[in-house]
């Protein structure tokens, strides 16, 4: 029986295979493997018994179960019972940022004659892996060295219809984050002035911005974004030369300032870098407002980032309505 989920997709660069094997007394029971590939962004799973059971005739018949667990969440099991010695969940499309852990489960239904008692003490007990029997031995004699493939004899004194041969767990996979949703802060100066020229020099406000998914998690890509300007669309500064005309909104370009993956900086001021510090402005209100869209531009995104209200003034720097910085994580709606 499979179950399989399918959710929205999108794409990363790595592909994972982790497992584990467990050991018991004989030291043999299988692995459960959890696979993603984020090229495709794509997860599966398998759970294999390891083959020295697999005598089939002889003993019984096997019941193999493997489970994925989206972020712990038992109630969202993701599950593949087969009656063989292997079991595979199919691909399937996970959720960004989870971490999906995973089991296999491993059982042999006795067949009649499998496992019997001698004169109600004895178990009589093939094991194909050492090839022995462990028959010779009182069931409830408690010795830990004849444990039956982790179980002990006292924790299973009768003959039953399935022999439980122990789980095995996965190494856990975090899936990367979703798509480029919306912007948090980094770094806000606030408005404030060059400090080579805090007296005399026009406001400067700079954000360091960080790209993040619908979950608030940073994107591990240089996703490109974009400025345009509304309110209006071509916004012209009322201060005199030099710091007269019109802004330039920031086109489509790669982000990652700073080597900080997803980042970019926004600078704010009716100057630049070559005029900051120029005198005779320092106290004037002189400068323009707009709105700043800020979007994805590349893979086929054009989503809203962040939507940002501004008055850019010689004297003081408002953005979405504060002139004072916003804390490092504040996250912005770009409804």
């Amino acid at each position: 029986m499979k179950w399989p989920i399918n959710r929205a997709s999108w794409g990363c660069l790595l592909l994972v295979a982790v497992s584990i094997s467990a050991a018991r007394a004989q030291d043999v029971l299988g692995t459960a493997t959890i696979y993603y590939d984020s090229s495709s962004n794509t997860m599966s799973a398998s759970c294999v018994m390891d083959p020295s059971y697999d005598v089939l005739a002889f003993y019984g018949d096997p019941i193999t179960t493997c489970t994925i667990y989206p972020g712990g969440n038992f109630d969202d099991a993701i599950q593949d019972i087969e009656a063989a010695t292997e079991a595979d969940i199919p691909d399937f499309t996970p959720e960004p940022d989870l971490n999906y852990i995973g089991y296999g489960d491993f059982q042999i239904v006795m067949l009649d004659g499998a496992s019997e008692y001698f004169d109600g003490y004895y178990w009589s007990y093939y094991d194909p892996y050492f090839f022995d029997y462990y028959g010779e031995y009182p069931v409830y004699s408690g010795d830990p060295s004849y444990d039956w493939y982790g179980v002990d004899d006292q924790d299973f004194p009768e003959v039953g219809p399935i022999l439980y041969l122990g789980e095995v767990t996965a190494d856990p996979v975090t899936t990367p984050p979703g798509p480029a949703d919306h912007v948090e802060v980094i770094y806000d100066s606030g408005s404030g002035f060059p400090t080579s020229c805090a007296t005399t020099g026009v406001a400067v406000r700079q954000m360091w911005m960080q790209i993040v998914d619908s979950n608030g998690v940073a994107i591990n890509t240089n996703a490109s974004d974009q400025e345009v300007y509304s309110n209006p669309s071509q916004p012209t500064s009322s201060c005199a030369s030099p710091f007269g005309g019109s802004p330039s909104a920031t086109g489509c370009t790669a982000s990652g300032f700073n080597s900080t993956t997803g980042s970019f900086l926004d600078t704010m001021s009716v100057g630049n870098q070559t005029t900051f510090c120029i005198s005779g402005f320092h106290t004037s209100s002189c400068g323009y407002s707009q709105t700043s869209t800020w979007s994805a531009c590349s893979g086929g995104a054009t989503n809203t980032l962040w939507i940002s209200p501004r008055v850019t003034q010689a004297n003081g720097v408002t953005t979405n309505g504060s002139s004072t910085a916003f804390a490092p994580g504040h996250e912005f709606d770009p409804q």
